[in-house]
């Protein structure tokens, strides 16, 4: 019993020291988002990969639509359609960075979701969440509230009203 909590006490100093040298060693690679230190990213948003996924939905009357936790700009175009559709634009430096966040679009109780969520893993424990933006597009019909909580950037909302392009254009910082 001894020798095998001796094991388990060295596999976890090794782990341990492992991600600091890590850590310590690439920190340009690895930096937290915006959102979380409220500064501006150090690559002014020019990243390398880019992920995208739309959706459709058909909301019931006095259903909202509640974005949340999003590192970006959110865009949101009320038409004179039936459909709701959702399209999520995720960029980062590289594949792997998507590994530390996942996109939630769905229904939940009487509201369409989005939001991104940070994943639980051990690599979130110990260091830095990579960098990532997100662009959410949002097309719905009039009258249908969207609602916004914890936006870092900006929030659009057009609506053509008589031929007209009604705008109004608000800018977010969110700390947590």
């Amino acid at each position: 019993m001894k020798k095998f909590l001796i094991k388990i006490l060295i596999l976890a100093v090794a782990l341990f020291l492992g991600l600091a040298v890590v850590k310590y060693f690439a920190p340009e690679k690895v930096s937290a988002p915006s959102f979380m230190n409220n500064s501006v990213s150090k690559n002014n948003g020019n990243f390398s990969e880019k992920l995208e996924r739309s959706k459709s939905f058909f909301l019931d009357a006095g259903e909202p639509i509640v974005v949340s936790k999003i590192n970006g700009a959110v865009e949101i175009e009320y038409t004179d359609s039936t459909e709701t559709e959702v399209k999520v634009i995720r960029t980062a430096n590289n594949r792997e960075d998507f590994d530390y966040r996942y996109l939630v679009i769905g229904e939940s109780g009487r509201k369409l979701n989005v939001r991104m969520k940070n994943a639980r893993s051990i690599r979130t424990l110990f260091g830095a969440i990579p960098e990532e933006r997100q662009t959410v597009l949002i097309k719905t019909p009039r009258g249908t509230r969207v609602i916004t909580n914890c936006i870092n950037g900006t929030v659009e909302e057009r609506e053509l009203n008589g031929g007209e392009v009604v705008l109004k254009k608000e800018s977010y910082q969110c700390s947590q």
